[in-house]
């Protein structure tokens, strides 16, 4: 699409959707990094849609220029909530064969707070085994 059909939706999406009654926020799902889910109404997705193609309208000459290399997104407005805030994109000219993402790798510490947690546990449940013994012994 060429920068004016974008304009276009642009404008007509925002037009049509009142802020006010937009609701969209991106949050947390579960304890990984990367489980997340997105919770908006209709106004919320098609403002929000309306960034996205705001930075595809000016994602050539965010590439094309050497100072700026982002698109800042609008993420602090009444109408946008939740855990993870998408503060702007970066456009890439790469193609999606080289463009993989890559999960964050375990460090060190996320290794030593697991063991860590594995040890209070086996800690709690050997004295949970102690006191009923010791219960029972006194009882007989």
């Amino acid at each position: 699409m060429n920068k004016d059909e974008l304009q276009k939706i642009i404008d007509q999406l925002e037009s049509s959707n009142s802020k006010e009654d937009a609701y969209f926020g991106i949050f947390d799902f579960g304890h990984e990094s990367g489980e997340s889910f997105v919770k908006a109404n209709k106004e919320g997705l098609e403002l929000f849609a309306t960034e996205l193609l705001k930075a595809s309208r000016d994602a050539d000459e965010i590439v094309a220029d050497e100072k700026k290399k982002i698109i800042n997104v609008e993420y602090n407005a009444a109408w946008i909530d939740g855990d993870t805030l998408i503060q702007y994109v970066q456009p890439s000219i790469e193609k999606r064969v080289n463009a993989k993402f890559e999960p964050p790798k375990q460090t060190w510490l996320g290794r030593i707070a697991g063991a860590g947690c594995l040890a209070l546990i086996l800690i709690a449940v050997a004295a949970f085994a102690i006191g009923l013994f010791t219960m029972f012994s006194w009882l007989n």
